[in-house]
């Protein structure tokens, strides 16, 4: 990544900022440590300055936003990285129970039936825990959009399923 005179000193402007969000998460959360938020905070900073664009608003506006954005979606993985271990570790102590796995196949045959961009909205929501704005932000689409489409899903799995 290289930056122009103008984007390093968006950064060097807005350091103090920076380590405002990232004491911030420090005291909301444990499952970082505070080296990797600097990290992930000081990366989304670079990121933000390379892609802001003045015509749109102002650089904290926005490289907050990025930079939460980037923290939650951290949070995200290691949450569904604790949660495929418990699943995990339950698989192998209790009984499988062979009607719950082909209810759950049906299931994932009827989503990856549906069009493509609503299976991604539909994961986005219920297997990532994504929000219904910060996926709008990430397809480009309206909130209402969003809640229309995933309602859309859910009758259409509805029928296929029962």
């Amino acid at each position: 990544m290289k930056m122009t005179e103008q984007q390093q000193a968006l950064i060097t402007d807005n350091l103090k900022f920076a380590y405002w969000l990232i004491n911030g998460w420090s005291s909301k959360q444990t499952v970082i440590d505070r080296g990797e938020l600097e990290s992930i905070i000081l990366e989304a900073f670079s990121r933000s300055a390379i892609k802001h664009d003045p015509a749109r608003g102002g650089f904290l506006n926005y490289s907050k936003l990025h930079a939460n954005h980037c923290v939650l979606e951290e949070l995200r993985k290691r949450k569904t990285a604790q949660k495929y271990m418990y699943e995990v570790a339950i698989d192998n102590t209790t009984d499988t129970n062979m009607d719950t796995k082909a209810e759950h196949m049906d299931l994932h045959m009827a989503i990856d039936e549906l069009p493509e961009p609503d299976q991604s909205i539909l994961r986005d929501h219920y297997f990532k825990g994504l929000h219904l704005n910060e996926i709008a932000l990430k397809n480009g689409i309206s909130v209402s959009g969003v809640s229309i489409i995933l309602k859309r899903c859910r009758n259409v799995l509805h029928k296929k399923i029962a």
